[in-house]
């Protein structure tokens, strides 16, 4: 049996933090979902504008069942602040789909 759960950080309100001098990181709270196991996540960055300056908005880095890091920089190396996501309503939509079988 699968279970899919699926949801959103707040636009413009996201605790993005510093990682290191060009990017920051987000860790997503998945604890709402309440999976028994570490599912298979799946991710997206969306906002009000240029998420097309970013890579990384869909890389998963730790998974638990309980959450996970997205590390986002910018595409040509630049500064990247937790202000300048959240100016940009910067936020990770996400699916965890967990395998009750197999797990």
């Amino acid at each position: 049996m699968q279970r899919f759960f699926a949801g959103q950080t707040k636009p413009g309100e996201t605790a993005w933090q510093v990682r290191d001098e060009t990017s920051i990181r987000l860790l997503v709270d998945t604890h709402a979902a309440a999976f028994e196991f570490t599912p298979i996540y799946v991710a997206s960055l969306g906002g009000a504008n240029d998420q097309w300056t970013t890579f990384g908005g869909s890389a998963i880095y730790k998974p638990t069942r309980f959450g996970f890091q997205v590390n986002l920089p910018l595409a040509d190396g630049s500064a990247l602040t937790p202000d300048i996501a959240n100016e940009h309503q910067w936020h990770i939509n996400w699916i965890g789909v967990e395998d009750q079988i197999s797990a």
